[in-house]
């Protein structure tokens, strides 16, 4: 899946598995991106089709958020949706330096407080028993 580039954001769209033989695939991927980001929008990297995540492709992953910070520009993971991913981002405590969240309901480009609305309404909703704002 290509690249998606808005006024807002770029969005890098990973797929599969990434172990030691892909990993470094992110870097380079997040590296290209950081180029083509517009100053002080963020770049979203879009987890939905990730089937496996290990701690190598983690490392990669905080090495590109590393590269894009010293370039001024928010890195963002959305849709972290296979439970061993989450796993590993939660234990390590990256979920909450990468920002991982739900791109739908925190409705991009925003603020940190944005942000932390829409999380506030998902959770609300899913607590409720109903359907997330946006989904």
């Amino acid at each position: 899946m290509q690249d998606r580039i808005t006024r807002h954001t770029v969005t890098v769209f990973l797929r599969g598995e990434f172990d030691l033989s892909r990993g470094s695939e992110i870097a380079d991927r997040i590296t290209g991106a950081i180029g083509r980001a517009w100053p002080g929008e963020p770049i979203l990297v879009d987890f939905a089709d990730v089937t496996f995540f290990d701690c190598f492709s983690l490392g990669q992953l905080l090495h590109a958020r590393d590269l894009a910070t010293r370039c001024g520009v928010d890195l963002r993971v959305v849709h972290v949706d296979e439970p061993l991913t989450q796993r590993i981002m939660e234990i390590t405590g990256t979920d909450e330096v990468l920002g991982v969240g739900p791109a739908r309901s925190v409705g991009w480009p925003g603020s940190p407080q944005s942000a932390a609305r829409g999380l506030r309404q998902e959770t609300d909703a899913l607590q409720r028993g109903s359907s997330p704002p946006g989904r």
